[in-house]
C-alpha cells in the first residue's frame, strides 16, 4: 500500500447534492481509466485502530492526463459520519489516498 497526502485544490458543485473534489496529483500517483482509491478524512487515524467512518473505496472520475485526482459523491441532508466532515471541508485541506 503506498499513502499520498494531497490537498483539495477544488470543489465543484455539480447539483445541490453532488459534488466533485479535485485533488493535487501526488508526483508519483499514477491510475488507469475506471480505477478507485482509498480516500480517507483528517482523524482517520488517530486512535489503535483506524476509524473506518472515516474512509470511503471511491471512483477516480478524472483521466491520468488532467493531471488532477476526482472525486464526485453525493451528499444529503442526512449522511454518513464521512460525508458530514467532506461537506465541510474546502480548497487548500489535506485528504489522504491510497493505492493497493
Amino acid at each position: 500500500m503506498q499513502i499520498y497526502w494531497t490537498k483539495i485544490n477544488k470543489i465543484i458543485d455539480e447539483t445541490p447534492e453532488v459534488k466533485t473534489y479535485l485533488l493535487d496529483c501526488p508526483k508519483d500517483f499514477t491510475w488507469e481509466e475506471g480505477s478507485h482509491t482509498h480516500f480517507a478524512l483528517e482523524g482517520f487515524n488517530a486512535g489503535d485502530k483506524p476509524n473506518r467512518g472515516l474512509i470511503r473505496h471511491m471512483s477516480i472520475s478524472t483521466l491520468p492526463h488532467e493531471n488532477s485526482i476526482g472525486i464526485t459523491t453525493r451528499i444529503r441532508e442526512q449522511c454518513s459520519e464521512f460525508k458530514t466532515v467532506l461537506r465541510n471541508l474546502g480548497v487548500g485541506d489535506l485528504r489522504f489516498l491510497d493505492r493497493r
